[in-house]
């Protein structure tokens, strides 16, 4: 804890150094910009004391701000079923300042008959089960018409093709026994038997991290529970609004 409060006191008064010196030139604007995004970061790290330290990864780089950023921004939010995908999605969409639109992957899905099936239940859980032509159509419409795409999904940090498009990544975790009783719940799709609700939870741990050598390149990166959006979401909208 002291450690965590020395650092933000340090940045704190770094900041204000650097704005005291005022606003010289185009350089000036851009450091104090990526000040700002650290702040900021560092700011929802140290905000989580109960997320058990479980923070996935929080990395800047910094040509997102030194160079043009990107149109549009993609942010993909990733995360087992009920962990609240959507939820967060919806909230960052009303709350950006920018023109923001949202892709679901679960309305990105094959006809049943073109899924591989396990047992003898359709198997949604696999990356074979997402009508990639449909993604992408939906995906030149969102940029049409946007300046932030949200991806939202089982698979945005599974499939290179959806992960390589993103500039933000957003990882929401759950625990397994709230996931198991909120499943039993969910009749979205209509009673699923308790194998499969388990297997859901097995698939997504093992295909969840396939890429996760890959996560550095990211802009930024944020890992927190489900439940914890409430306390994050300012934050996160604070910097994204900034990054863009």
């Amino acid at each position: 804890m002291r450690l965590s409060y020395s650092i933000q006191y340090g940045l704190k008064r770094g900041a204000k150094v650097c704005n005291n010196f005022g606003y010289t030139n185009i350089l000036d604007k851009k450091i104090i910009n990526i000040i700002r995004v650290l702040l900021t970061g560092l700011s929802l790290l140290l905000q989580l004391p109960h997320s058990g330290g479980k923070i996935m990864q929080f990395s800047l780089d910094t040509k997102i701000i030194w160079h043009q950023a990107p149109r549009p921004l993609i942010i993909g939010i990733g995360g087992c079923s009920r962990a609240g995908k959507t939820t967060l999605a919806r909230l960052l969409s009303s709350e950006l300042i920018f023109p923001t639109a949202i892709i679901g992957l679960d309305e990105c899905v094959l006809p049943p008959e073109g899924i591989p099936f396990i047992r003898d239940h359709i198997n949604w859980e696999i990356p074979a089960s997402i009508d990639f032509e449909m993604f992408r159509n939906k995906l030149s419409d969102a940029s049409a018409r946007a300046d932030i795409i949200i991806i939202e999904g089982l698979f945005v940090f599974n499939v290179k093709e959806i992960f390589d498009l993103l500039h933000v990544g957003i990882y929401l975790s759950i625990p397994r026994r709230r996931f198991i009783a909120e499943k039993k719940t969910d009749l979205r799709w209509g009673v699923e038997p308790l194998w499969y609700i388990h297997y859901i939870w097995r698939a997504h741990r093992n295909n969840a991290f396939a890429l996760r050598r890959r996560w550095g390149g990211f802009p930024l990166m944020f890992r927190f529970p489900g439940s914890d959006i409430p306390l994050a979401l300012p934050e996160l909208v604070s910097v994204i609004n900034v990054l863009h």
